[in-house]
C-alpha cells in the first residue's frame, strides 16, 4: 500500500495522473446528498460489516476450516469477472477452483471426524491458588503421594 500510494503521489506531482476532489453534493439513488453519505456507506459495508462478519464466521467455523473457506474469495472474484466483463476462466482456473472446493470439503470432513476428546471443554479448569501479595509467598498445595 505504501509503494502504491507513493507511486500515485509521484505520478500526480509530475502531472501524469491528474487528481482532484470536490466536497459538494453527489447524486445518490435519485437524490442529492453530502459526499460524506456515500463515503460512510462504503466504509460501513466494505470494512466494518465485512470484518465483523468475517470474525463471526471464523469463530463459528473454527480457524482451520475458516482459513480454507477464505480461499473461496478468489473463486467469487473469478465468477464475478466472468459475469461482469465476460472474462471466461481457462482450464487452469477451473482446475484450481475445483481443488479449492475439494480442499474445503476435505478439511470440513476432517473436522467432523475429530474425536470428542479433541473438543475444547465448555468450562475452564480449576484455578490455581493465588500468591499472598502481602508476604509474596505461595500457598501450600496438597499433593497426593
Amino acid at each position: 500500500m505504501v509503494s502504491g500510494a507513493l507511486t500515485i503521489a509521484l505520478l500526480a506531482v509530475v502531472g501524469l495522473l491528474p487528481l482532484g476532489a470536490t466536497f459538494g453534493t453527489v447524486a445518490l439513488l435519485g437524490g442529492e446528498v453530502s459526499w460524506v453519505v456515500p463515503l460512510a456507506g462504503i466504509t460501513l459495508v466494505a470494512a466494518v460489516l465485512a470484518y465483523t462478519f468475517g470474525i463471526i464466521g471464523t469463530q463459528r467455523l473454527g480457524s482451520k476450516v475458516a482459513s480454507f473457506v477464505s480461499l473461496t474469495e478468489v473463486l467469487f472474484s473469478v465468477v464475478a469477472s466472468w459475469i461482469m466483463i465476460g472474462d471466461v476462466p481457462g482450464p487452469v482456473q477451473f482446475v484450481g477452483g475445483a481443488l479449492i472446493v475439494a480442499g474445503v470439503i476435505m478439511v470440513r470432513m476432517d473436522e467432523l471426524r475429530a474425536p470428542a476428546s479433541a473438543v475444547i471443554p465448555d468450562s475452564a479448569p480449576e484455578a490455581l491458588p493465588a500468591a499472598d501479595l502481602a508476604t509474596g509467598s505461595l500457598p501450600a498445595v496438597n499433593r497426593p503421594g
